[in-house]
């Protein structure tokens, strides 16, 4: 129950001020205590001595002073005696010679005495030594009652601690100029093995070493001695571009916030990452082969040959493609053409500044932006096309200034000028939503409504056929008066009211239950009809997204509806080959809504 070494130390101190002492003393325990303890730490008992005595002034006295220098406190021992009182008897010698007992006299009589550690401890404590008492020094000194000098307590000096620093976690922190060993064995010497170290996000490139705080002293007079402050600092100033604080387990790290080339400035010890790779010499069999990039960004000036792949994040060519370029993330911008190839990214856009021929172009999630296509597939979230001949689009919305054949399908589709392209119409289809399965849901559920609406009915006509009881209704009125104190009934009324209210007990039981049952049933079908609302408010949402404007239709132009149903895959997941033949085919299933070759057209679903 101690709340803290303050309030323990005020109590010893007035203990020892009291003129009393600790017997049988713990002195560990008691130092513990004064200046170490934690009020966090739960502790049932701790036993610091046997019992609180007096401490005679007579004992008190054999204790001399104390000399505290330096950091010691030097007490001279040396042997000590204990006066004390004594009546002796006085004698006087009578004229026969006897000696008679005529009175007595006191005398100072001194005995050898020793010393005790407990009273030591009390003594010292008044002499200012409230610290680093060196027991067994003390307790041999008492039993060897020898004349010396002893340091009887030292100064716990303050431990230094540790300054705060940095340890290296991968060895991909420093280029590897050997060759370039492939995974045959054999050695490539047109390589180095890791000239531009790459790393990985995530990767843990330093970890702080936190600074270590040094160990408290005290004086032998119990005053604190803090210990030297550590240096420390920031690990951020060492973090540079790419890269970011991380703690895992209670220690920082600098960290590869994403995938890159590593540098290293030796004059700032700043460390970064950086996203972009410049490439000049073009992908081929002959310079790179395929490549398959770590960083978030690659540039390339030269052509990507036929057959090459170019795999990574955040990719730009400033020359033709005629290969595969992959992206995971970012933008793939292509400055000139993207010819026989394929231009795929999972989670970003896709821009082609120059001519799109017999090519793929697809995101996951994105917008792709064409100057002109040509007999391609382009499948995004938004498709925008300046020029689009003989082209398969799908996408949510698809923004096209003049489309000439091929099959386009989105749900919001706007074409400034559309025509047939060598003898085959253009033909748009508008994607419609499958409402089956939210439709039989929403029949489920109005049909749940009405059985409710008949279970609170028959509730309500069996409460309305109790309640028109002649003895029911005498009840309730009896009841109403007696509650206002209209009438006060006599000790006959009071038990003839008892047995009448007894009567009609199950009467009053079923009718309350009734009320409880509707008034569960109410708010059960007020679950329901917020959830048949919901389901009309996604259909009309849903519905009220799809759009087609063509503002000049110049040539063959079918304009029609496609549901897709709930079990088929998305058309986005199709083969290239399977997605043109699924636009191309007819749907059982979809309507009609414009054929012609002159003429403009809008439509928005009822």
């Amino acid at each position: 129950k101690l709340p803290s070494s303050e309030v323990f130390l005020q109590a010893v101190d007035r203990v020892f001020s009291s003129g009393f002492l600790f017997g049988g003393l713990d002195y560990a325990a008691l130092l513990k205590l004064l200046y170490d303890f934690d009020v966090t730490r739960s502790v049932d008992h701790l036993r610091i001595a046997s019992e609180i005595r007096e401490f005679p002034p007579a004992r008190r006295a054999l204790y001399k002073g104390v000399r505290i220098a330096g950091g010691e406190a030097v007490y001279m021992f040396e042997p000590v005696e204990l006066e004390s009182t004594v009546d002796e008897p006085v004698y006087e010698t009578d004229a026969n010679g006897e000696q008679k007992v005529i009175g007595s006299e006191r005398k100072v009589v001194a005995e050898k005495a020793s010393l005790e550690l407990d009273e030591f401890v009390a003594e010292m404590w008044a002499k200012g030594v409230r610290f680093g008492i060196d027991i067994p020094a003390v307790q041999a000194a008492i039993r060897e009652g020898k004349c010396e000098r002893v340091v009887v307590a030292r100064t716990k000096e303050a431990k230094e601690g540790q300054d705060a620093g940095v340890k290296e976690e991968t060895d991909a922190l420093h280029r590897d100029n050997r060759p370039r060993r492939l995974l045959d064995g054999r050695v490539d010497l047109s390589q180095f093995k890791n000239r531009f170290p790459q790393i990985k996000k995530g990767t843990l490139l330093f970890r702080k070493t936190p600074r270590e705080l040094g160990e408290p002293g005290r004086t032998v007079s119990g005053q604190y001695l803090a210990p030297p402050v550590p240096k420390d600092f920031d690990l951020s100033g060492l973090a540079g571009e790419g890269t970011c604080i991380e703690t895992r387990d209670g220690c920082e790290y600098i960290i590869a916030a994403k995938d890159g080339f590593l540098n290293l400035d030796t004059k700032t010890n700043c460390i970064s990452v950086t996203e972009k790779i410049v490439n000049r010499d073009g992908v081929s069999a002959r310079t790179t082969g395929n490549l398959v990039l770590t960083g978030d960004e690659y540039e390339e000036f030269g052509e990507v040959q036929e057959g090459r792949v170019v795999e990574g994040k955040g990719l730009t060519f400033h020359a033709d493609v005629f290969g595969k370029v992959l992206s995971s993330g970012g933008n793939i911008v292509l400055e000139q053409n993207l010819v026989g190839g394929a231009a795929v990214n999972r989670n970003g856009s896709i821009a082609v500044a120059g001519l799109t021929s017999n090519a793929l172009v697809q995101t996951a999630s994105g917008v792709i932006h064409l100057a002109r296509a040509e007999n391609s597939i382009l499948i995004g979230d938004r498709v925008e096309v300046e020029s689009a001949h003989n082209c398969i689009i799908l996408a949510d919305s698809v923004e096209i200034e003049k489309a000439e054949g091929g099959a386009i399908a989105g749900r919001r589709v706007h074409i400034e000028a559309g025509a047939g392209w060598s003898g085959q119409e253009l033909l748009v289809s508008m994607l419609l939503p499958d409402f089956s399965g939210i439709n039989q849901a929403q029949k489920k559920e109005l049909g749940y409504l009405a059985e409710c609406e008949e279970l609170v009915a028959g509730l309500k006509r069996g409460i309305d056929s109790l309640m028109e009881q002649p003895e029911l209704q005498k009840y309730f009125a009896l009841a109403g008066k007696i509650h206002r104190k209209e009438i006060t009934l006599t000790s006959e009324q009071q038990g003839q009211w008892q047995q009448m209210s007894a009567r009609q007990a199950p009467a009053l039981k079923r009718i309350s239950q009734g009320r409880q049952d509707m008034k569960s049933l109410e708010g059960e079908m007020q679950g329901v009809r917020e959830r048949i609302a919901a389901f009309e408010t996604e259909k009309s949402k849903a519905v009220g997204e799809v759009e087609c404007r063509i503002d000049s239709v110049q040539g063959d132009v079918i304009v029609r509806t496609l549901v897709q149903p709930l079990d088929a895959p998305p058309l986005s997941r199709l083969p290239p080959r399977d997605l043109k033949q699924r636009l191309r085919a007819p749907d059982e299933g979809g309507k009609r809504l414009f054929a012609g070759n002159t003429g403009q057209f809008s439509w928005k679903p009822a």
